[in-house]
């Protein structure tokens, strides 16, 4: 974990994207779901780093609400019947 990381009270979706290890836009969609604890300050997000330490600690097991992609075995056989 980065000094920088250490040092501020809040953190950027970009911050806690790298520290989820998702992308940007799934973090955006997590906190505009509310997964994510934040705080919203004009069109930015901010993410008190205890809060998110916490929600992080306490989250485990439960599936982000971010939508996902389907498995493979269900791909490609919408309209068309399984052999």
């Amino acid at each position: 974990m980065s000094a920088q990381y250490e040092d501020r009270d809040v953190l950027t979706p970009q911050e806690v994207a790298r520290r989820l290890g998702i992308g940007k836009n799934a973090a955006y969609q997590m906190l505009a779901a509310g997964a994510i604890p934040h705080i919203r300050f004009g069109w930015k997000y901010l993410i008190p780093r205890s809060a998110f330490e916490e929600w992080l600690h306490t989250a485990h097991g439960i599936a982000p609400t971010v939508p996902s992609v389907a498995p493979a075995s269900d791909r490609g056989t919408r309209g068309r019947r399984a052999a």
